[in-house]
């Protein structure tokens, strides 16, 4: 750990001290039952103040990834399968799943437009048929050959930016420093043909196959969802489960 306002750029003090935490957790580096260091070290480590701190510690209690115990100190929670009725899945974004595999995620295309929600959108977003929501096409990687396409439905908000620059990083913390958390709602994957636009996106034939992985995703204490259909190369992306 240390100081962080060079590593994670505008983004709020307490953010990226979540930010930080967060990742070593999601590596591996702070493991379940591990004491993170006292709030006042904490303050030394990253250079800011106890508010800071306890602001960005605030963060990841409400996303259960730290647990606070009265006199003892806060740890990395451990999981249950039966969380929250049995809904609650800690979502890992495209850039966490590359850095746990000991790869960079790179974008080598971004598309961010407002569009009217039709039926299906409607549906998975919970709004009206018509309704603005902000729609991302994105291609991305681990090298200079793309091997995944997104395409991301989100529920609309003026503080987005629409423009495609912004969306060439990780989607989620972009989120997460505007106080948006989301939990996994529903997951499908199959195995399909690349639909055209797909194999276009990622330079494939028609016959070939991808791995198609459909997730709704919903804000944790907000109405905020996200729809987004993934197309993935099976020869270059591995999809791991771990369990506690």
């Amino acid at each position: 750990m240390g100081e962080v306002s060079s590593a994670f750029g505008s983004a709020p003090l307490y953010a990226q001290v979540a930010e930080d935490i967060r990742r070593r957790i999601l590596s591996g580096e702070l493991r379940a039952g591990d004491r993170i260091p006292p709030e006042l070290e904490l303050c030394e480590l990253y250079r800011v103040s106890r508010v800071t701190v306890r602001r960005g510690i605030d963060e990841l209690v409400r996303e259960r990834l730290l647990t606070r115990r009265r006199a003892k100190g806060t740890f990395v929670r451990r999981w249950r399968a039966d969380e929250r009725d049995g809904n609650y899945t800690l979502l890992r974004s495209f850039t966490e799943e590359m850095r746990e595999q000991g790869r960079r995620a790179v974008t080598l295309w971004a598309s961010a437009s407002v569009e009217e929600a039709d039926a299906r959108v409607a549906q998975m977003l919970h709004v009206s048929q018509g309704s603005r929501h902000l729609v991302l096409r994105r291609t991305r990687g681990a090298g200079e050959r793309p091997f995944v396409y997104f395409e991301t439905h989100l529920t609309y908000r003026d503080d987005y930016p629409e423009d495609d620059g912004a969306y060439y990083g990780s989607l989620y913390q972009l989120l997460r420093e505007r106080g948006v958390t989301l939990e996994l709602e529903s997951e499908c994957i199959e195995a399909i043909r690349a639909p055209r636009v797909v194999q276009e996106a990622l330079g494939i034939g028609r016959s070939a196959p991808v791995l198609k992985r459909t997730r709704c995703m919903r804000a944790v204490g907000g109405d905020l969802r996200e729809f987004t259909e993934c197309y993935y190369l099976g020869s270059e992306y591995k999809y791991l489960l771990t369990f506690p």
